[in-house]
């Protein structure tokens, strides 16, 4: 089961559910794959709980949409920092737990072509498995339901070609070098309709 592409299984406000969830899940024999950012700082060792004890190996999907923690900052202010996201990909590893790195969204403005290849060797040399790349969309409904706030930290050029049903050449620029860079590395590269070949 995927826990969770919606909601991040273990954010502040869904860690205390999440916890019953493994526990449940686990004594069914009921395999779970964690999508997450990680958890905030006072929320850690629950996290650690979860990493030190499940009864299987599971497989982990960590999110590192930017290199940039001041970007990141400014678009995911509420959401672990980057070098904490580095730090769970390598307790996971070293668990014995299989990653993948989810830079997803890759969007031009928040991971420029200079920051992937740093990305890449960081997440290489940590163990990553492999690499999901896909670029940001979304559906008019999604930025009708955007608050002020949002709409203004996303930015309207990222907005607009967002919602564009053909990417955009300079989103596809940024995608394909993501792309490059993961199999530069050495590592899987995962995306819908991928022109590759993955495990």
């Amino acid at each position: 089961v995927c826990f969770s592409n919606r909601v991040d299984p273990f954010a502040t406000s869904n860690i205390r559910d999440s916890l019953k969830l493994i526990e449940l899940s686990s004594a069914r024999g009921v395999r779970l794959q964690f999508q997450t950012r990680g958890a905030h700082p006072r929320h850690r060792a629950l996290l650690e709980g979860v990493i030190a004890t499940l009864p299987y190996r599971a497989v982990w999907y960590v999110t590192i949409e930017v290199w940039d923690e001041h970007v990141r900052q400014k678009i995911s202010p509420a959401a672990p920092s980057i070098p904490s996201r580095l730090s769970l990909i390598e307790r996971l590893v070293a668990a014995g737990h299989t990653v993948v790195a989810g830079v997803n969204p890759v969007v031009s403005d928040w991971l420029p072509e200079a920051d992937v290849e740093a990305l890449m060797r960081a997440l290489a040399c940590r163990g990553v498995h492999g690499v999901w790349a896909e670029r940001l969309h979304f559906s008019r409904r999604q930025v009708g339901r955007m608050t002020a706030r949002e709409k203004t930290t996303l930015g309207d050029g990222v907005i607009t070609r967002a919602q564009q049903r053909v990417i955009d050449p300079e989103e596809w620029v940024a995608l394909d070098s993501v792309r490059q860079a993961a199999l530069d590395m050495g590592l899987e590269i995962f995306s819908v309709g991928q022109p590759n070949r993955s495990d």
